[in-house]
């Protein structure tokens, strides 16, 4: 997989008036290590379930100043229903959108 790809897809989703809709599990795992990345967390430890990710992230982030970006970021990875449990690659992508976001 070509993990650049992946985040620019969601660059290019945000920069929409209205965001489209994350359409695979890539993109949530991407989404994930953004955000953490735009909220100044280290990066989300790995758990079993990309939803569980989802939630602990939600979690951590609940009263931190966000963005209108980061806001957008958020809806689509919440209208999003992840498929399959996290795998190596997934979270690999997750780690290489971490570190190739700008804060």
């Amino acid at each position: 997989m070509v993990f650049s790809i992946v985040k620019q897809s969601l660059d290019i989703r945000l920069s929409f008036p209205h965001t489209p809709k994350m359409t695979a599990d890539t993109e949530c795992a991407a989404a994930i290590g953004m955000l953490a990345k735009l909220y100044g967390l280290p990066v989300p430890q790995r758990q079993e379930q990309l939803t569980r990710m989802r939630e602990t992230l939600k979690e951590q982030t609940r009263d931190l100043p966000s963005t209108e970006r980061m806001d957008r970021l958020e809806q689509i990875l919440d209208d999003y229903e992840p498929k399959l449990p996290i795998d190596d690659e997934k979270y690999e992508l997750l780690c290489y959108t971490y570190e190739h976001t700008e804060k």
